[in-house]
């Protein structure tokens, strides 16, 4: 079947709807194999070079953007689009850090994220950021050029766009000293910062969903139990995801919730992540598939690939990772987290071999 090409009656199950499937935990032909955007923060070498996408332009085009994403979709066998470069788009619109990169520099290790003055010093300055509009702020308004471009280009292949918690958004315009230190000392301030940052984000996701995103995946990287404990995660982490999911189930669009590191060490955690209302729970590589369907109470899991593995590993040892996955019943094949320059196509399109070999 042709991407982007509705498929005869009796036909394979397309991309979107092999997705939609899986996140409603509805069931499918086999689980998809997903990237979200967030995740190429960091885009391989080798995808850069081959794809000739190295070029200083790039993080300000959403038409080099969608291209990235279809070349990654169609060398790679990565089973949907996004917009890659986002995990500081919108922090970048308040001032804060920012992903874009030196000309020449895209895609390299070794320029990283900028670290430009936070535009606030502490939690209570909350009250000078702006509301920001999506259609004119930042780089915003380039990723909805590129949703937009990718949801016209490829109808039947799932659109993922990428939101950033609000306490991990938090962390990328506040000194991350200052912003914990804040968790104990004012939290009636870090509570106000939280709930300016989740309406901001709440009016993104809108303009997201109405541009073509087939589903939003909210990306937390900071919000970790090993980081703020069972206490501050449940207080001042979880209940604003659920807001922007909440907000996101009300605009018809699914939600992926990707949480990081120490899940599975930290007591006091089950319950709250239980009542996440997010269709699909994403989750790194310290817990097994069952444990994080045990947490999320047997609703739809996205995991079972290491992303070092991917960075290090062969693609032998990628397609058995996989193939140990779906093993265990995962819902969504994914890497856990986000891949750095070393990643080959090769790896990549292994995660999709462990289907291919078996037809």
């Amino acid at each position: 079947m042709a991407c982007g090409v509705s498929p005869p009656d009796g036909a394979f199950m397309n991309e979107k709807d092999r997705f939609l499937r899986a996140v409603s935990g509805g069931g499918c032909d086999r689980p998809p194999v997903i990237v979200p955007g967030s995740f190429v923060s960091m885009a391989s070498r080798e995808v850069m070079e081959k794809g000739g996408f190295l070029t200083p332009s790039l993080h300000s085009s959403g038409r080099m953007l969608s291209e990235l994403s279809v070349f990654l979709h169609d060398e790679a066998g990565i089973e949907n689009l996004g917009v890659p470069f986002t995990l500081r788009v919108e922090s970048e619109a308040y001032g804060g850090e920012t992903d874009q990169r030196p000309a020449g520099m895209a895609g390299r290790r070794a320029a990283g994220p900028s670290t430009p003055s936070y535009p606030l010093k502490e939690a209570a300055e909350y009250k000078k950021l702006k509301k920001l509009n999506p259609h004119k702020d930042g780089r915003l308004p380039v990723v909805l050029e590129c949703i937009a471009e990718l949801s016209n280009r490829r109808p039947y292949v799932p659109v993922v766009a990428d939101v950033v918690g609000p306490l991990s958004l938090s962390s990328a315009l506040i000194d991350a000293g200052v912003l914990l230190r804040a968790l104990v000392n004012e939290p009636d301030d870090v509570r106000g910062l939280l709930s300016f940052l989740s309406g901001n984000t709440i009016a993104y996701c809108r303009a997201l969903v109405d541009n073509g995103a087939t589903a939003i995946c909210i990306v937390d990287p900071f919000s970790t139990a090993s980081t703020l404990g069972a206490k501050f995660m449940s207080e001042f982490s979880l209940p604003y995801i659920e807001r922007i999911t909440e907000a996101a189930h009300n605009m018809g669009c699914p939600v992926i919730a990707h949480l990081c590191g120490g899940l599975n060490g930290t007591r006091g955690m089950g319950a709250s992540i239980a009542r996440l209302s997010a269709d699909c729970l994403s989750v790194d590589a310290d817990m097994t598939v069952g444990d994080a369907r045990a947490l999320f109470n047997g609703r739809p899991v996205m995991a079972g690939l290491s992303s070092m593995l991917l960075s290090s590993g062969s693609p032998v040892e990628v397609r058995r990772a996989a193939e140990r996955a779906v093993a265990q019943g995962v819902d969504v094949l994914s890497p856990s987290c986000g891949l750095d320059e070393f990643v080959t196509l090769a790896n990549l399109r292994a995660q999709n071999l462990w289907w291919r070999r078996a037809m």
